[in-house]
């Protein structure tokens, strides 16, 4: 267990299997049809680890994170209204 995440994380859990699974293709495909473009219908959660802020807020730290987030998809902080 990482004692802290930079920058924030998500991960995906199967309300049917009670599994996590990945965002790869294959393990999405038991819950999103991509040839229809829909839900399979199985619930599915997605639970968010917040970075700490002061770590994303410190200088230089989201930029040197900044190629490689985007390369794998990252398009920055989840908001949530409250």
């Amino acid at each position: 267990m990482p004692d802290i995440t930079a920058p924030d994380s998500i991960c995906y859990y199967s309300e049917s299997t009670g599994l996590g699974f990945s965002n790869a293709t294959d393990d999405l495909a038991v819950y999103f049809d991509s040839n229809i473009g829909k839900s399979t219908g199985y619930a599915v959660s997605i639970i968010k680890v917040e970075a700490d802020s002061k770590i994303c807020n410190a200088a230089g730290v989201m930029t040197s994170f900044a190629g490689l987030l985007r390369n794998i998809g990252y398009a920055g902080a989840l908001h949530h209204p409250v």
